[in-house]
């Protein structure tokens, strides 16, 4: 099976966030809403001598002001190269995930929210196209926003159902992110991840640093893209994103 070099994009709990930022905000579609999500993102492992592109197409609806429910369904590319220097490559469509987001608090800039989610085994974990087990979750999700400025941070925890030595039961991410908007179409994002990983017996945990612009084309068009720089050795070194977003 290929290593993964993705910065954190393998794990379970990592879909459907604000891209380009791996965290997730309190944000919903209203009732009646729709939105679907268009993004790519490219990781390279010098140490590791590994590639991976990911592609997750999401289509979110708004149950009511304060509720959404979304799907998630994801594409992989993994190339590493063997001792004689051949490139091996697999591809294919990766795991599926759906889940809700509840906005249950809002008030004097400062709103919470909940976001159950499950991911199905979809993938062909064999060839390295998904984590090979369900996992079930759920991430406790805080802003504030103040002017100009937006504060961001992110508790998760997944659980993965099954036996696999191979892979981390109990498994866990923690992020704050800040954003900052130039005006009502442009916005700066940034933020710091730090993760269990999925690896039973690693003795580092990943951690990353993401940097992002966030461009509003109209009302309802939004387009993204970002820098994910590896913060240890437990991390692909470097990550690019963009993506987009559509809602009507």
């Amino acid at each position: 099976m290929i290593r993964y070099a993705s910065l954190l994009l393998c794990l379970p709990f990592c879909v459907h966030a604000a891209h380009p930022l791996v965290s997730d905000d309190v944000g919903t579609q209203g009732e009646g809403g729709w939105q679907f999500e268009l993004n790519g993102d490219y990781a390279r492992d010098r140490d590791a001598g590994t590639r991976q592109r990911v592609a997750n197409a999401t289509l979110t609806h708004g149950v009511v002001d304060t509720v959404d429910v979304y799907l998630n369904a994801t594409w992989m590319r993994a190339e590493t190269a063997d001792e004689a220097g051949a490139v091996l490559a697999t591809q294919g469509a990766g795991d599926l995930s759906l889940g809700a987001k509840w906005r249950f608090y809002s008030a004097d800039g400062a709103s919470l929210a909940l976001k159950p989610f499950a991911t199905m085994p979809t993938g062909d974990h064999s060839r390295g196209l998904g984590n090979g087990l369900p996992y079930y979750g759920v991430s406790a999700i805080a802003t504030y926003e103040h002017e100009a400025w937006t504060l961001i941070a992110n508790a998760v925890g997944a659980y993965a159902c099954g036996e696999a030595a191979a892979v981390l039961k109990r498994q866990w991410m923690l992020s704050a992110g800040i954003g900052h908007a130039f005006s009502d179409a442009l916005q700066a994002v940034g933020e710091v991840v730090y993760a269990s990983g999925t690896e039973p017996a690693a003795d580092q945990h990943p951690a990353l640093m993401t940097l992002g612009l966030i461009y509003r084309v109209a009302p309802t068009f939004d387009l993204d893209i970002g820098y994910r720089y590896g913060l240890n050795r437990a991390e692909a070194h470097h990550g690019l994103g963009a993506g987009l977003a559509w809602r009507w």
